[in-house]
């Protein structure tokens, strides 16, 4: 068990730039997550799909090395999807929160949209530069 745990850590480490924004959209998508008020089910269901894309992102590896699946290295189709929705949805889930004269919540809304411009702008530096994203710091 200990040596499982020791292989996950050792490919879950952040080694390059693109992993710490990926944590950082972890963190955040997290954050806005417990602070949306309830029955704002799509807005949940949004940022799950963010989370989830981002854990893709994360154990799909540099150039798809854990993850050897055509289209999922760094100039793929896969990757490529994967940074868009993790740019895009968190300004969906922002617009879909409902806050109903609730002053709980309010937080979740300028979070997501800070989620959806640090994601943005992950999306923009690993389709345009990413021999600077994805290489070892």
């Amino acid at each position: 068990m200990e040596d499982l745990l020791a292989q996950i850590g050792a490919q879950l480490r952040p080694e390059t730039l693109g992993d710490y924004f990926v944590y950082l959209l972890i963190i955040l998508n997290f954050v806005v997550l417990t602070l949306t008020p309830e029955k704002n089910d799509y807005a949940n269901y949004l940022i799950l799909l963010v989370l989830f894309c981002c854990v893709i992102d994360l154990m799909r590896g540099s150039n798809g090395a854990i993850m050897p699946i055509e289209g999922f290295d760094n100039y793929g189709f896969g990757t490529m999807l994967l940074h868009i929705i993790m740019g895009i949805i968190p300004f969906m889930a922002a617009t879909a929160v409902r806050l109903r004269g609730q002053r709980k919540g309010r937080l979740s809304i300028p979070l997501a949209i800070v989620a959806g411009i640090t994601g943005s702008l992950y999306a923009v530096f690993a389709l345009t530069a990413p021999q600077i994203v994805y290489s070892s710091i």
